[in-house]
Parts: C-alpha cells; structure tokens; sequence
C-alpha cells in the first residue's frame, strides 16, 4: 500500500529547510495562486523568526551543557591530566522582526489556499515542497508497535496507529516467559479503534501478583492485516 507522507516536516532540524525553500519560493508563485504581499512578508518573516528561534534553542542547549560541565569542574576539580576550562560566555539574543504567535498555523493556511486552487500543479507543488513523499507500506510485514505502561495497577497499551483502522488485542492472564506460546493461546480482549487501550480487568487479591502478557495485529476494515506482534508482558499486583 503507498500512501504520502505530510509534506511539512515535524522536526526542528528537517523543519528549517523547509522553511527556507517555502519562504523564498513563495513570491515567484504568489500571484498565480493569489497570495496577497502582506501575505508573502508575513510567511517570510515568519520563516525567518522560527529559524532563529529554533537555532538559538539548540544554542543554548549546547551552553547549557557546558554550564553543567564548567560547574562541575569547578565543585569536584579537573580530571586526572585535564587542562582547565574557560568559562562559558553568554548568549545574546538578536531576533528578527516578530511576526506574531502561530508560524505554523499561518503557513499551513496559505498552503491549503495554493493547493486548492483549480490551477494548482503538482509540478508547482514538488517545488514549493508541497507534495508528500509517497511512502510504500509492506502490508505483509506490518506489525504493531506498542509498549505497556501502569495506570493505578492497570496495564495501558500504548500503540501506534499508522494507517490500520484499529488493533486486535488478545491476552494470557497466567503468561510464563519462559515458556514458547502461540497465538492462538491468548484470548481476545478487544478491537481498539483508538489509542491507547487500559485493561480494567480485576487484579488479584491484596498480596498476590500475576503475570499478563498481550499480544497485537492491525486491522484495516474487517481484515487482520500483517503479523502478530511479539508478546509483551507486565506485572500486576493486587492493591489495598
């Protein structure tokens, strides 16, 4: 199954070329797609502002660091064959023009409007970087991703979504790790259509524990897709 990915990146580091290609593109397209000056400036300056932003954070973690190691040097002493440090110097902040809160949002809003538009390319699109990556799933292979985590004694299946529609979950209440199971051991404890999934079923008594282990498939419509997970089991323990 192929589907695209969405076009704007998530992260900082992959978000900042983004920004640039978008921001300096922009204008060359603005009257074909009728985006207003004001509009082209604001997308610029907003570019500009969360670039810096984005790039005096990750400057100040790298100061932070060295704060920490300076600091620490200076409580405990060098270390054995060690050359003493210099103080970390300050960081001065020089933003540029603030366009106002939501980057972002006014972005994607003018992205929207290009795409939109009965001219709109996908050409045009590729180049302003509007057009997703076409990401192929190997629908044969496809497996759940998930992790267990306590809530107030009960399991909480943290699990990933992607493209399925939801997750079967099947359970063993008396699961022995050291032991090969299969399958078709474990009993249904639901379909999920939405993460995550707490397991309310009663714990045992006060003083006694119980090893509970899950196992997951995707669904898309009515079908079990890919392949069950591997088992993850927790410890549950009966509470006063």
């Amino acid at each position: 199954m192929a589907r695209k990915q969405f076009f704007m990146p998530k992260g900082d580091s992959d978000l900042l070329p983004w920004l640039h290609n978008f921001s300096s593109k922009l204008p060359a397209y603005a009257s074909k797609y009728l985006i207003k000056n004001e509009e082209v400036t604001r997308v610029q300056q907003g570019a500009a502002f969360l670039t810096y932003w984005i790039n005096t954070a990750n400057r100040v973690k790298s100061v932070s660091k060295q704060i920490t190691e300076y600091k620490n040097e200076v409580r405990d002493g060098l270390n054995v064959g060690g050359a003493e440090s210099m103080a970390p110097a300050g960081i001065t902040f020089s933003p540029p023009v603030n366009p106002g809160p939501g980057v972002l949002p006014f972005i994607l809003s003018i992205t929207a409007r290009i795409k939109a538009q009965a001219g709109y390319t996908e050409s045009d699109g590729k180049n302003m970087g509007l057009e997703g990556i076409e990401k192929i799933t190997d629908m044969a292979n496809l497996t759940p991703e998930f992790k267990i985590e306590l809530q107030a004694g009960h399991p909480n299946i943290v699990w990933v979504k992607g493209i399925a529609d939801a997750v079967k979950i099947m359970v063993m209440r008396n699961y022995n790790p050291l032991k090969a199971v299969q399958a078709e051991e474990f009993k249904l404890l639901t379909l999920d259509t939405q993460p995550d999934y707490l397991d309310k079923f009663p714990l045992p008594p006060f003083g006694k524990s119980a090893c509970w282990a899950y196992i997951l498939i995707y669904v898309i419509g009515d079908e079990e897709v890919g392949q069950w997970s591997d088992p993850k089991f927790v410890m549950v323990a009966g509470t006063p």
